[in-house]
């Protein structure tokens, strides 16, 4: 399908330009789900409980969308600005807010806190560890463009 996919606590949902799906995860235990990480109940561990029967919720599959059709528009767009100077309908500015709140999920994820944005400044808040997560270290020669603009 393309585009992304949020994974969520009870499944997950593909959303591309043709439209999106919901799929369920199966009612695991959480205590079945780390044996079956592991390759089995440890033998002094937890043991194996019954887990429900069934899915977390319905699947589901709307892909009312032209997939192609809607890129090729897309691009329109963005030619006819360049000619007439006016502003795209999806904009670098919103791409960038997109992109900015990906990010500090994902880094909110492998710290293991809430974080707080100041998107004024572009930094995380209190939170020197998440500040340098931000940016990814480059290699020579192109770590200069970073440190000329007094980011590396």
């Amino acid at each position: 399908m393309g585009g992304v996919i949020f994974m969520g606590t009870y499944g997950s949902m593909p959303v591309g330009r043709s439209g999106f799906e919901i799929i369920p995860d199966r009612k695991v235990n959480p205590q079945n789900t780390v044996a079956g990480i592991l390759g089995g109940h440890p033998v002094s561990g937890p043991q194996p409980v019954p887990d429900e029967p069934g899915y977390w919720t319905e699947p589901v599959v709307d892909r009312p969308g032209d997939g192609m059709m809607d890129y090729q528009r897309h691009a329109r767009n963005l030619l006819d600005c360049v000619k007439s100077r006016k502003d795209p309908i999806a904009d670098i500015e919103s791409g960038h807010r997109v992109a900015t709140a990906c990010h500090l999920a994902n880094i909110s994820l492998k710290t293991g806190r809430k974080i707080t944005w100041d998107a004024e400044k572009e930094q995380v808040v209190g939170d020197p560890e998440a500040n340098w997560m931000l940016v990814r270290p480059y290699r020579a020669p192109w770590d200069r463009e970073l440190k000329a603009l007094g980011v590396g």
